[in-house]
């Protein structure tokens, strides 16, 4: 699996003090990456690439500039179903 993440604002530095963000990419045909986060409400917003998230049972399509919410509890995960990387920002804080 080749999944990166670069941890760019974590709750030690300057005045944050809950929230966390990521950037994470996914490469191409990059499939089954498990992005759920225990007792983390959960913000993703897609760069670049197309790609799909399943949450429980439900499928939904990425696309760049498009935005998901996830609370806490619900396992997720994501594919790169585009032929360039999957490119994400994710903003998470304990709920």
């Amino acid at each position: 699996m080749h999944l990166k993440i670069q941890n760019l604002v974590q709750p030690s530095q300057g005045q944050i003090q809950k929230l966390h963000i990521d950037e994470i990419e996914l490469a191409i045909n990059e499939t089954g990456a498990n992005l759920s986060l225990e007792n983390m409400d959960s913000c993703y917003f897609v760069i670049s690439g197309y790609g799909t998230l399943k949450v429980d049972e439900y499928l939904y399509s990425l696309s760049p500039q498009s935005s998901v919410y996830i609370p806490a509890g619900n396992d997720h995960w994501f594919n790169n179903s585009g032929n360039v990387g999957l490119r994400l920002v994710r903003y998470y804080t304990k709920a």
